[in-house]
Order: C-alpha cells, then structure tokens, then sequence
C-alpha cells in the first residue's frame, strides 16, 4: 500500500487517517463521475470535412465500446468503504 501524504500536523495525522481515506475515495467518485459526464457526450458528436465521417464513426465506436463497461458498472452494488478495490478491479478488466 502506498504511503499517504497527510495535510495534517504530524502529530494530527493518525487521527484523521480515515478521513484522509474518505476524502480520496470521494475524489475517486468525483473523477469517475466526470469521466462518465464526458464520455456521454461522445454520442452525439458529429465531425465535419474531408475525413470526418471516419473520424465520427471512430468516436461512435469509442462511446459503444464505453457503453458496456458503464452498465455492468451501473448496475453493481458496492460497499461505500470499498469503493476503491472495486474501482480498481473495474479498470484491471477493462484495460
């Protein structure tokens, strides 16, 4: 496990160890949250010119090949506490 960075006194740090824990599993949701607001938007992306129709059909393929990932993500029950494993196993398969 890696060793965390903690804003707090030294002397503090043990004390708010778990609240460091919970405020980097709340930046985890946060960052996926994002990813998931942008890739949605990939659906209705329609480039102009020479070659952009192979350029929109290569980011039609991006967004259905995201889409099956999401949903098995979407449908998943996860433990608040363990959000992190789980976040990491969803991108060990999906690499």
């Amino acid at each position: 496990m890696p060793t965390q960075v903690s804003l707090w006194p030294d002397r503090h740090a043990p004390t708010f160890q778990r609240l460091n824990a919970f405020m980097d599993r709340c930046n985890d949701v946060l960052d996926l949250s994002e990813v998931v607001a942008h890739f949605r938007l990939l659906d209705s992306v329609v480039i102009g010119g020479n070659r952009g129709s192979l350029l929109t059909s290569g980011i039609k393929e991006i967004y259905t090949d995201f889409l099956k990932p999401l949903q098995e993500f979407e449908v998943r029950r996860f433990n608040d506490l363990q959000f992190a494993a789980a976040l990491s196993a969803y991108h060990c398969r999906h690499r």
